[in-house]
Parts: structure tokens; sequence; C-alpha cells
């Protein structure tokens, strides 16, 4: 299982940086190249580029409809390119929102690609946003209340249902904040622990379970931690970085790029099965 580190993202991209950072030694395949088709569609309260040309915020019906035009578009333009695509759909906000979860929203879209008559592929691979707020990642949500990483058989089970093909799936976000300590305070231009907050230690166990149970789930293909750094504006999720806005390691660093090397590598410690894949 490949494991990336999703980088901070900012106000500016002088101060920080959107962009893709990696342990040192991981795998990364190229030429190959991964584009995600619209971030958490499903979440109107996400950023305006999910809206169309009215305001309106993207249904299940456009979004199929949207990733039908553009997949065989990209697919042709990467192949006079010499470069192996893999079209990404879904990110959807994992909790449920305006009252439906993301296996509703899933089912909603198979129920519009039958509608439209969409019979040709319209995606590579589903990224899924996999948090547990107020549980640990061997918590299963069968309401669909959440999506975290013990219910990738579910969301398997959906999409196969939704577009009658085999998606991989990656977990293109997941993680859990730190508190940030007094001294560090004045990096950030506010805090917000709204979301599952722990202490640096209880990242760092956090995560080598995450990965654990990642690594040992048949059908995913790899993860993105989210963040590598945290991200200066303190904004929710913000704090879950390895690192401090000034690039001072938290203290569960070694054990984190520890898990993800052995996770890549099939012999993370909280894997009974590392190759269960």
């Amino acid at each position: 299982m490949l494991t990336y580190l999703n980088g901070l993202s900012g106000p500016s991209a002088e101060q920080a940086p959107n962009r893709a950072h990696r342990c040192p030694g991981l795998k990364f395949p190229m030429p190959s190249v991964e584009i995600n088709l619209i971030n958490e569609a499903n979440d109107p309260h996400f950023v305006t580029q999910n809206q169309d040309a009215q305001g309106n915020y993207l249904n299940p019906q456009e979004l199929v409809n949207l990733y039908a035009y553009e997949y065989p578009r990209l697919k042709k333009e990467a192949k006079k390119l010499g470069v192996n695509l893999t079209i990404t759909v879904g990110a959807l906000n994992p909790n449920i929102t305006n009252g439906i979860s993301n296996i509703d929203f899933i089912n909603a879209m198979g129920a519009a690609i039958k509608q439209e008559g969409i019979s040709q592929r319209i995606a590579d691979e589903w990224d899924g946003h996999l948090y547990t707020p107020g549980g640990t990642p061997f918590t299963t949500h069968p309401n669909a209340a959440n999506i975290g990483p013990s219910d990738i058989p579910m969301l398997s089970t959906a999409l196969d249902n939704a577009f009658g093909y085999k998606l991989q799936i990656v977990g293109g976000e997941t993680g859990v904040q730190t508190y940030v300590p007094a001294n560090k305070l004045s990096l950030y231009e506010t805090v917000d622990t709204s979301q599952p907050t722990t202490d640096e230690t209880g990242q760092g166990q956090y995560y080598s379970e995450n990965l654990g149970v990642l690594a040992c789930t048949a059908g995913l293909t790899g993860v993105y931690n989210m963040h590598l750094i945290d991200d200066f504006s303190g904004r929710p999720w913000a704090l879950s970085g390895f690192y401090y806005p000034d690039m001072t390691p938290k203290s569960d660093i070694s054990q984190i790029m520890n898990d993800n090397l052995a996770a890549e590598n099939g012999t993370i410690a909280n894997c009974q099965n590392p190759h269960a894949k």
C-alpha cells in the first residue's frame, strides 16, 4: 500500500504552498499522474468551485455527467503525452451532509448513471475521506453516519453497485489533530479544536492503528495522511500535521514515518495479515 503525506494548504501560495510531500524512499511511480475531479462536491459549505454558473451546488446527477464528459477527454490528452493517468472521483465530505450520508450519495450517483444511460467507464479510483470522530480506526459506522477506515468493505459494495465495475479505493484524507503547546500558539492565526484532537502520543497511536487497518484492507491502493505540516490558519483539521508550521517535528514523527514505511512493505505491526490484499 502506498502512503503519501499531504502538504499543508493556506491562504497564499507564498506562505503555504499547496503541494504533496512524501517520505524519503516511498514509491512514487512516474510518469503516472492522478487527477481528482471535484473535492467534496456534497458539501455546500466547502468552496465555490463546486458551484455551477448559477451558483447551485453539484448534485449526484450533475456529478456523474461531469465525470462522463471529462473522463474520455482527459484520457485522450494523457495518451498523447505518454502519461499513465488515473482519474479519481468521490472525495466526499465523510459526514452526513444535508441529511445525506456518503452511501446515500453514492446510491444516488448509481441511480443517475442508470437514468442518464451512461454505460462507459467514467472513473478509475474512488477517493475516500476516512475519519472517525469520537472513535478509533477500528470503529465501524453501519448506519453510514461517517466513513472511517473500517467502513471500506461497506463503501466498496456501494461503489460496485453504483458504478457497475470495480473501482480502486484510495484514502484521500485521514488524520487526527494534536493540541498546540503554549510556546507554539504564536505560529497560528487561530486554533480550532472542534475536530478530534489529542496529544502527540495519541496522534502516533491513532496513525499506527489507522495504517494497520488500511494496510490490511482489500481494494485499498494507498492513503494520504492529512497533513504533513500543520496549516498555520488553525482551521478545522489544520492541526493534524506531523510538524508545526515552523517545521519543528512533533514527538511522534519517527513512529509515524516508520509506520508509513512498514505499511508499504507489508510489515506494519497492527496488521494481522499484511498480505490480505
